[in-house]
């Protein structure tokens, strides 16, 4: 699984504010896109990556898991 496919298996809302980011939307921005207060969409922001690393291990590592 590619980085692409391993945001797309992310609820959207994680895998939205990893795209936004991604496109280098500021976090700032990002929160306002979202309708989130700044701190929200960084705490969203930071859980994003956190699920998106842990998939793409899980993947790399041959273990099951996509739907967390």
């Amino acid at each position: 699984m590619d980085r692409n496919q391993a945001i797309d298996a992310l609820p959207a809302p994680y895998g939205a504010v990893i795209r936004l980011l991604d496109e280098g939307e500021p976090p700032d921005r990002v929160a306002r896109l979202l309708g989130l207060e700044p701190e929200t969409a960084r705490t969203l922001a930071a859980v994003a990556t956190g699920k998106l690393t842990e998939l793409l291990a899980r993947s790399t590592a041959g273990i099951g898991g996509g739907d967390r």
